[in-house]
């Protein structure tokens, strides 16, 4: 796929309206032969993380001062601000990281409402290191299209924004049948599906999407 102007602006706008409305997601995993109880990875979604999704958080300040998200989303609407704007900020090898960046943000946009989109996860230890891999404490996995997968690290967070590093939201419900962890989303990316050895993962059983606008929408996959 080609982003040119038009196309980044369709893709920037269609995330922005998906996601802008989405309080949290939660995804659960039923008991299994080696545990006896359900785990619920919530997905807290913070609109700043659609700046750093983009790959743009460390530059956005470039463009303009002190850049707020409504206003890049208005500026791009308006085609006050587009791809090539940006792409002029960047170095090549930024470029590049960029554009997979925007690959698997239109990927994660056009097929979130599909059922059962994601499929897995994994809980992992997180490191102080560069990679999101590494940093990543929870990684969910989408069903692979056209033998792509869409991954999202997160690490383990709060509902409040406050500081993740202090605040760890990982506690059991009051019958004692369910571990409760929230995670704060820190990197979208697409993957190969032959790249990825599916190890140590959980499966998804069941997602419910809990909107921002007074109203809750479920949809049970298997």
């Amino acid at each position: 796929m080609q982003i040119n102007n038009n196309t980044f602006k369709s893709i920037l706008i269609s995330y922005f309206a998906t996601f802008i409305k989405t309080k949290s997601i939660s995804f659960m995993s039923w008991p299994n032969k080696l545990i006896n109880y359900q785990i619920r990875i919530e997905v807290v979604w913070n609109k700043n993380f659609i700046f750093h999704s983009l790959g743009l958080s460390k530059i956005k300040n470039k463009i303009k001062n002190n850049y707020k998200l409504n206003e890049f989303i208005s500026d791009v609407y308006f085609n006050r601000m587009c791809y090539s704007n940006i792409n002029q900020l960047l170095t090549k090898n930024k470029k590049r990281i960029v554009l997979k960046k925007i690959l698997a943000i239109n990927w994660i946009t056009s097929h979130f409402k599909d059922k059962g989109f994601f499929a897995n996860f994994k809980i992992k230890k997180g490191f102080d290191k560069p990679s999101a891999y590494e940093q990543s404490e929870c990684i969910l996995y989408s069903k692979p299209i056209e033998n792509k997968i869409v991954a999202l690290h997160c690490k383990i967070g709060n509902k409040y924004n406050l500081d993740i590093k202090n605040n760890r939201s990982i506690f059991w419900n009051n019958n004692k049948d369910t571990l409760n962890i929230v995670v704060i989303p820190i990197s979208i990316k697409l993957l190969k599906k032959d790249n990825l050895k599916l190890i140590n993962f959980w499966n998804i059983n069941w997602t419910f999407l809990n909107e921002w606008i007074n109203k809750k929408t479920s949809a049970e996959h298997s």
